[in-house]
């Protein structure tokens, strides 16, 4: 790990603090661009907001797929005190992220947690489905061919394609899963 490296992730820990500071949980995030430049930072906002996805994390996550292009994102590197969790992992990975670095993993930050405290990934929702019982096999392929075919047009025009009506891939995709629903 470099020396800038370390740098950044003090200041990962320092807006971690910021965070404790303000009421929120221990969690603080900065992007830097390839130049060591620090395009933003970010601190949790749990409780004080009330928002669940309020990681620092996924809103770097959210800024960088707004603000960058996919190829300036591969670029950035985030810096975070801790190990990203499930979500803010896949919203790092949509907004196609270049490199994270992290202070604390998650197994580090379980060994911390006061005995009888769960993590919040801990409790166990029960999903069900597919709920196209009999054809939920046909109806499922048939969603996610529409899917890919937009994801398709995403990769051949400036990201991300706001879907909006008159828009010929939204209208296919609208279309077909009204058309789905319906049967």
């Amino acid at each position: 790990m470099s020396e800038a490296d370390q740098r950044h992730l003090r200041r990962a820990i320092e807006l971690a603090a910021s965070a404790r500071g303000a009421g929120d949980m221990l969690f603080g995030s900065l992007l830097v661009d390839p130049t060591g430049e620090v395009l933003r930072e970010e601190r949790n906002t749990v409780l004080t907001e009330r928002d669940i996805d309020g990681h620092p994390e996924m809103k770097l996550a959210r800024w960088a797929a707004r603000e960058l292009d996919r190829e300036s994102a591969a670029e950035t590197t985030m810096y975070t005190s801790c190990e990203p969790c499930p979500m803010c992992r896949g919203a790092i990975a949509r907004a196609n992220l270049g490199r994270v670095v992290f202070a604390l993993s998650n197994d580090q930050l379980d060994e911390l947690r006061p005995p009888g405290v769960i993590a919040p990934d801990a409790p166990q929702v029960d999903y069900q489905g597919p709920a196209f019982a009999g054809r939920g096999t046909r109806a499922n392929r048939r969603i996610l061919r529409m899917n890919m075919r937009l994801i398709s047009c995403h990769r051949q025009k400036p990201w991300p394609l706001r879907p909006s009506p008159g828009n010929p891939s939204h209208d296919r995709v609208e279309t077909g899963v009204t058309t789905l629903l319906q049967a």
